[in-house]
Formats: structure tokens, C-alpha cells, sequence
């Protein structure tokens, strides 16, 4: 992946239902998450609460949900918090990290 700088052999794609994959164990928590929702679902909320709740996002793995400009996206699902959120037209980006302090919190 050019954009991350990571070569391909270290990437993992994973093409399946999210919510189906996210109630499964992880042997390993991933470093780095891209989450493309189909924005006529609007299921990002519903994605990051399931994500904050399994075990797939890895101590302080980088987040990057797109959704479409009428979600709503929570500054924080269980310990990971929003860091940055960015609009573009009719969607905007949001970027969260796993945080130890967020789940000390909870």
C-alpha cells in the first residue's frame, strides 16, 4: 500500500460482513484499520461501537471510518478516541486511536 508505505506482504485485507467478523477472536490486534461503510447503510456508528467492543484494533492502532456528512461518529467507543475528523462534500473521515488512558477511564 503506497499511501501507507507498507508492503503488500504485511497487509491483511479481510473482505467480509464487519459486524459478523468483529464478534470473532483475534490472535493479534491490527496496527492500522480502514473502515469503508456503505454509506446508504449509514452503519458507521454501529461499526466503531462493534470495534469498540472486540479486540481487532491493536494497542494504539490508527482508525481511518469513512462515512457519509448525516452520520454521526461518537469522540470516543470504549478506549478509542477521535483524534481527527475531516469533511469532504457529502462525507467526512474520521481518524481515532486506541488509547491506554481511554480504557483506563471506562
Amino acid at each position: 500500500c503506497e499511501l501507507l508505505k507498507i508492503p503488500s506482504t504485511e497487509l491483511t485485507v479481510i473482505k467480509k460482513d464487519v459486524l459478523s467478523y468483529l464478534n470473532g477472536s483475534f490472535p493479534q490486534g491490527f496496527d492500522i484499520i480502514l473502515i469503508d461503510p456503505p454509506f446508504t447503510e449509514s452503519m458507521a456508528d454501529e461499526v466503531m461501537t462493534a470495534l469498540g467492543q472486540s479486540e481487532l484494533a491493536g494497542f494504539s492502532a490508527k482508525i481511518f471510518i469513512e462515512a457519509g456528512k448525516k452520520e454521526t461518529l461518537a469522540p470516543s467507543y470504549g478506549n478509542i478516541l477521535l483524534i481527527d475528523k475531516k469533511d469532504y462534500g457529502d462525507k467526512h473521515l474520521g481518524v481515532y486511536q486506541v488509547t491506554e488512558s481511554a480504557a483506563l477511564k471506562e
